[in-house]
């Protein structure tokens, strides 16, 4: 919403005005901050891969019984 309050809108189209919008701050957290995200990103990824590759061995297993 504060973005589009900077705009105005001609033939249809909303314009930015890019003096306002350039002066938005844009916080950025310490170093350390985003390397501790980045870990946890990664922890999630993996577990995800490790969850679904157990979701498959389980569907191979089940598939196997039911023969």
């Amino acid at each position: 919403m504060k973005i589009r309050s900077m705009g105005n809108q001609t033939t249809g189209i909303q314009n930015l005005n890019m003096d306002d919008y350039m002066q938005i701050a844009i916080p950025v957290p310490p170093r350390e901050h985003q390397e501790l995200f980045i870990s946890i990103a990664k922890q999630a990824e993996k577990s995800k891969s490790e969850l679904r590759q157990a979701i498959e061995k389980i569907d191979r297993v089940m598939k196997s019984l039911m023969q």
